[in-house]
């Protein structure tokens, strides 16, 4: 078989599969194509392949639909909107996608300059340099792609089988069938990781509980919380039996929780506990201790933050679907006396040199590390420098994603070293309803079989002091547009 018309992917499976790739004709040589839907019936099917419609990741459309990617590719310009962003703009893909491509969708109408062909290796640099959109096998996607959506459809759904983009491959010079056939995307492998702000249950948040049920701040997000494999949150308050009544409104910055409001969380299917909190000790080192002890009952796992400074830097190791994942996190800011020494509960605090070990050791240990910051707070969508100069020595150690829970404010994205960088995604639930201290992000992240493939962006604005919903699409491009200018590209 020849490998020129097949994606790099499917030639190294058909190698591992005891495959020989040949040059040329041959006789004797069972030759691998994409298929039209018409002909699955007529030739042995080999492998089914997974395609992404995808753009680079500071692009503000979230997809398309169906029939406007067809009317592209076939030059016709048929747009149901005139102000489509993507008029005008090329598909970018390889020679061997653009094979998959026209059994898919036909003959496309290059006259019209409506695809360019590019190496495997320099489709993602040409789709970021002419701010295009691309069609890339699954196998290729990498953080600094965005996943765009076809019909609300991204093709890495539990139940995929109806997605437009996958394509099979079939072998003629096969007598029979071909078993087992080869895919390059098996939903089962797919782990998704939600990464959420601050979460702090006081004030006027405590209040509304008070007023309309511990689960209130949850009703309209939790169910999409609950998709994730893992769900994150930075709890910044300790639970408290002795916690001053939430109701009448209590406004000072010395912050507890009523222990009632630990079913929030449970609800929302919580998986992990973020402690690098500046307000964990504000009641002092006991209402801490005894949040600790409903973790730990709960059986729910906690990283930066413990009953001493060995547990509080202690990496919080996660394996799921043969993925391995370590949480770290640390305090860069204090107060002093919120950090944990060998002799007091509280945050780790931040040693980059040692965080640097850590993170060397997790990834020859085969981990892909998540580090968290609780860092300077700065009401802007640009973090601090010298947060700037942390999260990218993270980066720069081996993490794979850093990522800033104490922001208040939604901030912007860096890339480095192959790691995204979030500097702040802003508030879950707390209750500032200031114009931008509304707003935030939930970035659900994406790994699959020990490789981490990118990030999500959702976006949340909080109603009535307590309630985040999903932000509407103006609201969206609003927020994106003013973080992805802020961004370090």
């Amino acid at each position: 078989m020849d490998e020129k018309s097949l994606p790099e992917g499917l030639t190294r499976a058909l190698r591992q599969a005891g495959y020989k790739i040949t040059e040329g004709q041959s006789p004797s040589a069972v030759k691998v194509q994409p298929l039209r839907s018409d002909s699955l019936d007529q030739v042995p099917v080999l492998a089914k392949w997974l395609f992404l419609l995808v753009a680079p990741f500071p692009t503000l459309a979230d997809g398309t639909s169906w029939d406007e990617l067809r009317a592209t590719w076939l030059g016709q310009r048929a747009w149901s909107d005139p102000a489509t962003p993507w008029q005008g703009r090329p598909l970018v893909m390889s020679p061997a996608t653009y094979e998959a491509m026209r059994m898919v969708w036909g003959q496309p109408a290059f006259e019209n300059d409506t695809v360019t062909l590019a190496p495997d290796e320099e489709v993602q640099e040409v789709a970021w340099a002419e701010q295009a959109w691309a069609v890339i096998p699954f196998e290729m996607l990498n953080p600094r792609w965005k996943v765009l959506r076809i019909d609300n459809h991204s093709g890495l759904e539990p139940d995929a089988t109806g997605f437009p983009l996958w394509v099979s491959y079939g072998a003629t010079g096969v007598e029979g069938g071909v078993e087992p056939v080869l895919i390059n995307y098996n939903p089962e492998h797919l782990v998704t990781v939600i990464l959420s702000g601050t979460t702090a249950l006081v004030r006027m948040t405590a209040l509304r509980m008070e007023e309309n049920g511990v689960d209130y701040p949850g009703q309209v997000i939790a169910p999409l919380l609950r998709t994730a494999d893992v769900l994150h949150i930075s709890n910044e308050v300790s639970f408290d039996p002795q916690c001053p009544p939430a109701k009448p409104l209590r406004r000072e910055a010395r912050f507890c929780s009523d222990p009632r409001y630990w079913g929030l969380l449970e609800n929302i299917g919580t998986d992990v506990i973020e402690l690098t909190g500046n307000h964990l000790l504000d009641w002092g080192e006991e209402p801490f201790l005894y949040t600790l002890d409903l973790y730990r009952q709960a059986h729910l796992p906690f990283y930066g933050g413990g009953a001493n400074r060995t547990e509080a830097e202690a990496p919080l190791k996660v394996e799921i679907k043969g993925t391995r994942l370590a949480f770290l996190g640390c305090n860069a800011v204090g107060p002093e006396t919120a950090l944990a020494t060998e002799a007091r509960a509280g945050a780790a605090p931040c040693d980059l040199e040692r965080m640097s070990e850590q993170i060397h050791a997790l990834r020859h240990e085969g981990y892909l590390p998540i580090v968290t910051f609780q860092h300077l707070e700065v009401e802007d969508f640009r973090p601090a420098s010298q947060a700037r100069y942390d999260f990218q020595a993270a980066a720069q150690a081996g993490a794979v994603i850093v990522s800033g829970s104490q922001a208040h404010f939604p901030q912007g994205f860096a890339f480095n070293s192959g790691a995204l960088i979030h500097y702040g995604l802003g508030n879950l639930f707390f209750d500032q309803m200031f114009y931008w201290n509304r707003r935030a992000f939930l970035d659900r992240h994406l790994f699959y079989e020990g490789r981490y493939l990118g990030v999500e962006l959702i976006t949340i604005i909080l109603e009535d002091y307590a309630q985040p919903r999903l932000m509407t699409a103006a609201e969206r491009t609003e927020m994106l547009q003013n973080v992805f200018a802020a961004s370090d590209w």
